[in-house]
């Protein structure tokens, strides 16, 4: 018999009797400063690319912050995605005025246009459509700098 038992953290313990089994949800994802964006469940996996990326920035994953992007309930998995990132300055604040508003539009255009990695707010080593989501979502949100700088 097997139960889960789902943790604060958005983790799902799968028990069975002598056997403990962590899996983090689908929709949760870290943005790993200098490394990129990748799955939580990558991330707490041991031996993977993205466990590593993630142990050299040496932080722990309760300093990050979970934004919730595209959805209003993350335990319903309603197509909710859930971004962890490191609080610091300010991700997409091309003005510098401590907030991602409208006055930053005109420079994320002009960088996304260009195809500059300023415009790659997901960090993912690509400017698409991902960083457009992304900025309009951080005009929501309190200041996050994933790049770590």
């Amino acid at each position: 018999m097997t139960s889960d038992q789902t943790g604060d953290d958005g983790s799902t313990e799968n028990t069975t009797p002598g056997e403990t089994e962590t899996r983090f949800e689908p929709w949760m994802f870290v943005s790993v400063p200098q490394h990129g964006v990748a799955s939580l469940q990558d991330v707490m996996t041991e031996g993977t690319e993205a466990f590593e990326a993630f142990m050299s920035v040496g932080e722990p994953l309760d300093s990050y912050s979970p934004i919730d992007m595209l959805g209003t309930n993350q335990n319903t998995n309603n197509g909710a995605v859930v971004m962890y990132f490191l609080p610091q300055n300010c991700l997409g604040d091309y003005d510098s005025d401590g907030a991602v508003t409208a006055f930053d539009l005109p420079y994320f255009i002009e960088y996304y246009v260009a195809e500059d990695p300023e415009a790659d707010l997901t960090r993912d080593g690509q400017v698409d459509v991902r960083d457009q989501v992304l900025f309009v979502e951080l005009t929501n949100h309190a200041c996050y700098d994933a790049w770590g700088w």
